[in-house]
Parts: structure tokens; C-alpha cells; sequence
């Protein structure tokens, strides 16, 4: 009977460790730093499984960036400051400012060419906010990597620090027909 042959000898070369990918979520001192702490123990587990192609590390600060009443630009120029501070790569503003568009109300928006997004808990309602909150963070985190419901991710690239701002609002929920570009309201 022939010999079977031997097996081949593992692999010396390691499989390369996933890229880090770097959250700041920064959140206005009170109601939303508490939301944002009960946040904090699943919201590194939550985004890896929407997005699993990097190993995500997500850094909590509280800090008002903006005095109200501010407008929804004033705010992200703030946030893509702090997040050029900080070295992230990503971040997200929780507010408890009422943001609106067109004068309507936007739970959340993201931009892409900042790589900053912003959740405001009041258009959030009051019931479920914690819920809520978390599968917003998660969506405007796949919005800002251009993931809007596809398994796999792009890798986020820097945003340019002056330039025209593409900016993107993401729906609360998918609308039926899977519109990407709709405001949260």
C-alpha cells in the first residue's frame, strides 16, 4: 500500500494583523455623555459586525465642541478639529442640540469628506433612545467608510482638510425601496 504523503509544514509567515481604525465619540457633557457611557461596553463589538474587515478601537470624550445654538456645519468643523488632535480617524458627535435641515428635523448626518458624523438624541424621541442611539452609531460609522449595507468595507482614507464638502444624511431606517441618500427625521 503507498505511503501517504507527509503533511505540509505550517507557514511561517503569520496572517498580517487587520488595519485599526481609530473613533473618537465625542459627546456634549451631560445627557449625552451618560447615553454615550452606557454605549461604551458594546459599541466596539457592535460596529466590528457590521464592518469586520479592520479591528476597531473607539475612544470616548466628553466635551461641548460648539455653544448652542449652532448650526450643523460650526459643529463638524469643530468635531474635524478635534479629530485632527487627536489623530483619529473617524469620529462622532453625540449633541443634544436639535440639528435641522430646511427646517426639519435631522437626527443624524454624516460627512464623508470630514470623516466627522453627528447624532442629535433630541430628534431621537424619547423612548428607546439608548437602542436607537447605538444602531445610528453604527450606520453613520459604515456612512462615513462608504459601507451602506454591503458586507464588505472600504478601508477610510483621510479626509482632505479644506475642499468642498460632499455630505450625506443617513436614513433611521433603510427606506423600502433602499434609497441611500435619505435625512434622518
Amino acid at each position: 500500500m503507498p505511503e501517504a504523503d507527509p503533511p505540509e509544514p505550517a507557514s511561517s509567515e503569520a496572517a498580517p494583523e487587520p488595519r485599526t481604525v481609530i473613533i473618537g465619540v465625542i459627546s456634549a457633557p451631560g445627557t449625552s455623555t451618560e447615553l454615550a457611557e452606557r454605549l461604551r461596553p458594546d459599541l466596539t463589538e457592535r460596529i466590528g459586525a457590521r464592518l469586520p474587515s479592520v479591528r476597531w478601537v473607539v475612544r470616548f470624550v466628553s466635551d461641548r465642541l460648539v455653544d448652542g445654538p449652532a448650526d450643523l456645519s460650526q459643529l463638524i468643523s469643530a468635531a474635524r478639529r478635534r479629530l485632527i488632535d487627536e489623530q483619529w480617524h473617524l469620529t462622532v458627535c453625540v449633541t443634544d442640540l436639535p440639528l435641522q435641515t430646511a427646517r426639519r428635523p435631522v437626527v443624524a448626518h454624516a460627512s464623508m469628506t470630514h470623516g466627522v458624523a453627528v447624532l442629535s438624541l433630541p430628534a431621537l424621541g424619547a423612548v428607546g433612545v439608548t437602542r436607537r442611539a447605538a444602531d445610528a452609531l453604527v450606520r453613520l460609522v459604515a456612512a462615513l467608510v462608504g459601507d451602506a449595507g454591503q458586507t464588505s468595507m472600504r478601508t477610510p482614507r483621510p479626509a482632505p482638510v479644506v475642499g468642498p464638502t460632499p455630505t450625506c444624511s443617513v436614513a433611521a431606517a433603510r427606506s423600502p425601496g433602499g434609497s441611500r441618500n435619505s435625512a434622518m427625521r
